[in-house]
């Protein structure tokens, strides 16, 4: 298994998992920063309802592929959930699922969507009830179509696969990120 995904379970653990004095998320909305498994990486928007944690990540690139190249903009949308398996005082672990959308150039300067898949795993620590920090882990597959996937400067895990291929799998990816809940 990967060492990371055993780090997060084993720092869960040792805060002692308790769902009587958890942070309680339900009904809290969040607003932060969030680089998925997948690459999309932006701004975050969070809902908590029971437990469950809705997230929606948008992010706005412009990457210039070449020096002679004009820039070309990418747009990435990621929209997730997140299920609190385990929750303690100042930590909670989760198992999730997100669907990735990436909209711009391939690097031979095709407009072209890309979509993509994360099964995550998120380790959350809560500094305070309003601000967390989380670490995820876990697998990322990508598809594109003959013109291939997006170019991205500011996260290449977003890139798909330059030419012929439809679809990638990534394997075992990790992000990070931090929310502000009120």
């Amino acid at each position: 298994m990967n060492k990371a995904f055993l780090s997060g379970v084993a720092a869960v653990a040792a805060l002692g998992i308790s769902t009587a004095s958890a942070v309680e998320l339900d009904g809290k909305k969040g607003i932060g920063a969030a680089t998925a498994i997948g690459g999309t990486s932006g701004l975050a928007f969070n809902y908590g309802t029971g437990n469950l944690a809705i997230e929606g990540i948008l992010s706005v690139d412009n990457f210039v592929p070449g020096k002679d190249a004009d820039g070309v903009n990418t747009i990435n949308l990621g929209v997730g959930a997140h299920f609190m398996a385990l929750r303690a005082d100042k930590a909670a672990f989760s198992v999730g699922g997100r669907l990735n959308l990436g909209m711009g150039k391939s690097m031979t300067d095709k407009d072209v969507t890309q979509f993509g898949l994360d099964i995550p795993t998120r380790v959350y620590w809560f500094a305070d009830e309003h601000v967390s920090f989380h670490f995820e882990s876990g697998i990322s597959v990508k598809m594109a179509g003959e013109d291939g996937g997006i170019a991205s400067r500011s996260n290449p895990l977003m890139t798909a696969p330059a030419e012929s291929r439809d679809i990638n799998i990534f394997g075992i990816q990790s992000g990070v990120g931090a929310t502000f809940w009120w």
